[in-house]
């Protein structure tokens, strides 16, 4: 496994302490209550993808644009799941996607020194993959491996936590370590390894992003989590279904990763639609 050197992971580390929450999505200002309300709310009831379609456009939703991204059948699974709510607000004539979310800086531990891991960035393939084409162990292998799939659509992260939904009433904490062995590929006794705290929790706004005309409130339970150095390591990708891929990197070097994701992302999905979304910095 290729590594940076110590001296090179100390000087970075020195500042990379516990991370502080950087928030994914945006509280709308003043509307607290209004946000409350709707989370409150039980949500429509659907008995097939098409009835959901019918009740979106009923509601003002352009369901090919909605479809654009993480796509409406991903959607109405997580609805059935028990992931999801859609609700409709008659004041601001919005449909609402409800849902409870763990938001957990994560952290782990290299040659004795903690650093944050990183999403670098989420794919979303054209054809259904197997995990053994995925086994790297070295971020800078991340470009070559984006250049040898098929990508259907691409995003350049800049989240510095895991993100994972609840199922239903889940409890916070075994939800949130679920999350971990889940986005990071871990077995069940390594995820107990895992040092989880709980920090506290709160309501948020969230753009219409992965389903664009759909907007999100998210009830988010905030959490820390550190990794030992025996199940530590610099990258870890998680494939979901054989056909998303999250990539997440814990290096000094990340910030430059991301810029070279930006460049890779556009080059590798320029002769498909549709073209790579960018988003953060």
């Amino acid at each position: 496994m290729h590594m940076q050197s110590n001296s090179a992971l100390s000087n970075s580390a020195q500042s990379n302490s516990i991370p502080s929450n950087s928030k994914q999505s945006k509280t709308e200002q003043g509307n607290e209550h209004h946000l409350t309300e709707l989370l409150s709310r039980v949500g429509e009831s659907f008995d097939s993808e098409a009835s959901m379609r019918s009740w979106l456009k009923e509601k003002g939703v352009d369901c090919t644009q909605a479809d654009g991204a993480k796509g409406l059948q991903s959607l109405y699974g997580k609805i059935e799941k028990g992931e999801a709510t859609l609700v409709y607000s008659q004041s601001d004539q919005r449909v609402y996607r409800g849902a409870t979310t763990a938001r957990i800086s994560t952290e782990v531990t290299i040659h004795g020194e903690r650093y944050p891991l990183f999403e670098l960035c989420q794919i979303f393939l054209e054809n259904k993959i197997e995990p053994e084409s995925l086994a790297i162990s070295d971020p800078e292998q991340v470009p070559d491996m984006l250049a040898s799939i098929s990508i259907r659509n691409a995003h350049v992260r800049s989240s510095q936590e895991l993100w994972e939904t609840f199922i239903g009433n889940e409890d916070p904490l075994l939800a949130t370590r679920r999350g971990i062995k889940e986005e990071l590929g871990l077995s069940d006794e390594e995820a107990e390894r895992v040092d989880v705290r709980m920090l506290g929790s709160g309501i948020e706004y969230e753009e219409p992003i992965d389903w664009p005309g759909i907007h999100s409130v998210l009830r988010i339970h905030d959490a820390h989590a550190l990794l030992p150095e025996e199940i530590s390591k610099p990258v870890f990708v998680e494939l979901e279904k054989g056909e998303q891929l999250s990539i997440f990197v814990a290096t000094p070097n990340s910030q430059v990763l991301r810029g070279i994701m930006k460049m890779v992302i556009p080059r590798i999905t320029i002769k498909r639609k549709p073209i790579a979304r960018v988003e953060g910095t």
